[in-house]
């Protein structure tokens, strides 16, 4: 699993203006936005993105730009939802290896610091009959279940219609179901994986799978207590150190 150790990003206080190769500037309204994009400009550089960069859009996680070789960089806006597009990632990276959902999502490429590197689907808005396309992320959804995640959030503007028909390009609630969360607590509590919420939630989210039979209780007992030493070792942590 990949790290997301040491992604927390926080807007400078003075930003620079610097004059950056977007090909849209005019699409940036917000004055919000525009503020966090010459960091997030900067950051998808950083990744890899080939300027001239095309402004996409901003949700609630990420700043979405495409860049000159087709790829999309979605980057983590401020405080901890650089989580959000880690989680993303990972599911995205996930669902390229299932065989019927890859066809129909945006290819994968990579993951850095806060940054998802993913295809840049063609941007041509989905018409077709709402019902088919629930259907299909139905389908999507009972495939990913197969291997501990479940569906993103359905939106029709979340796909995009492509030369190989729908495409979903934006994963973004596809929690962790499963054994999948089994291994995050483990991986969490291990130091492999910096998880910036409470560990209580992370507790919360195993009873929630005990009771959906998901996780089996046994496990689901041994998970919690973990979690609770975890927690204990860093309180009495936290006060040595004060």
């Amino acid at each position: 699993m990949a790290s997301c150790v040491d992604h927390w990003w926080m807007p400078r206080a003075n930003p620079r203006t610097p004059t950056l190769s977007i090909t849209n500037p005019d699409d940036i309204s917000s004055n919000i936005i525009k503020r966090e994009i010459p960091d997030a400009y900067d950051r998808a550089v950083a990744a890899g993105a080939v300027p001239p960069l095309t402004y996409l859009g901003s949700g609630a996680y990420g700043n979405v730009f495409c860049d000159a070789t087709n790829r999309a960089f979605k980057v983590s806006r401020m405080g901890n939802h650089y989580w959000g597009i880690f989680e993303e990632a990972e599911w995205l990276r996930a669902a390229n290896q299932v065989r019927g959902v890859r066809e129909h999502v945006a290819k994968y490429y990579g993951y850095q610091d806060g940054v998802l590197i993913r295809e840049c689907v063609a941007q041509r808005e989905y018409h077709g009959s709402g019902a088919r396309l629930w259907e299909l992320h139905q389908r999507i959804g009972a495939l990913m279940r197969r291997v501990g995640w479940g569906q993103p959030e359905f939106k029709v503007e979340s796909y995009r219609t492509g030369r190989r028909g729908p495409v979903l390009f934006d994963a973004s609630w596809g929690i962790r179901i499963g054994t999948n969360l089994a291994r995050l607590v483990t991986d969490v509590i291990a130091g492999r994986v910096d998880y910036p919420y409470p560990l209580s939630d992370l507790a919360y989210d195993v009873r929630g799978e005990v009771s959906a039979g998901r996780i089996p209780p046994e496990l689901g007992k041994r998970l919690e207590e973990r979690i609770e030493a975890e927690q204990q070792r860093r309180a009495n942590s936290d006060t040595v150190s004060a």
